[in-house]
């Protein structure tokens, strides 16, 4: 299948017996993996065209769908985003184009629910608007659920992205690992919500998992 590797060069699509048009249009191969509902067994789901990529160490789908033409239910994404019978990524992005010409990331957690934006789900969507040759280098602005985001796109190098400043709020909360201690946390906005914990030794927090 087609992958963006990390935020750089755009990597190959590998051949595939059931595969459908790459949505970046590489020559060097049949396609890339076309994904259906995986919650069905209907064998009439239209397939849809997708990337696997990689932004900073959170994986992501990625479907271009700029004339929004796609209606994704949560179910289907969250059967997509399993790492055990699906494709497995930290969520998905879908990419649409606005009325004036710029693009949303409509982006939905591993579980099908919305979500504020991502940062690296951004810098993920500008490359692969760039490398799918819909926008040139340089600034653009990107919409997402918390707001316009700004985005630099070089000639070669880094997507950078410009999250703005997080705002702490006054909520206290509470965060339980799973075999450790409840720690006290800060509520912050990025806009997205975080839990921000801070410890002496982050081995006190034994498994994140």
């Amino acid at each position: 299948r087609c992958a963006v590797v990390g935020v750089g060069p755009t990597g190959p699509c590998y051949p595939h017996p059931d595969a459908v048009g790459c949505p970046l249009g590489h020559d060097n191969a049949v396609g890339c993996t076309a994904m259906t509902d995986m919650s069905t067994t209907d064998a009439t789901a239209t397939p849809v065209p997708y990337l696997k990529a990689d932004g900073t160490g959170n994986d992501f789908i990625v479907v271009l769908d700029p004339d929004d033409t796609l209606d994704l239910a949560p179910a289907e994404i969250a059967a997509w985003c399993n790492r055990e019978t699906g494709i497995g990524a930290d969520g998905l992005l879908r990419i649409v184009r606005r009325g004036d010409g710029s693009f949303f990331m409509d982006y939905r957690n591993a579980d099908g629910t919305f979500a504020e934006t991502c940062g690296n789900g951004l810098r993920v969507v500008a490359l692969t608007l760039h490398r799918a040759g819909l926008i040139s280098p340089g600034t653009h602005t990107i919409g997402t659920r918390g707001g316009d985001v700004r985005v630099q796109v070089p000639e070669v190098g880094d997507v950078t992205v410009s999250m703005g400043t997080a705002v702490t709020l006054a909520d206290a909360l509470v965060v339980q690992p799973a075999d450790g201690e409840a720690l006290p946390a800060v509520a912050v906005l990025m806009p997205n919500p975080h839990a921000i914990a801070f410890v002496e030794d982050v081995q006190a927090l034994g498994s994140l998992r």
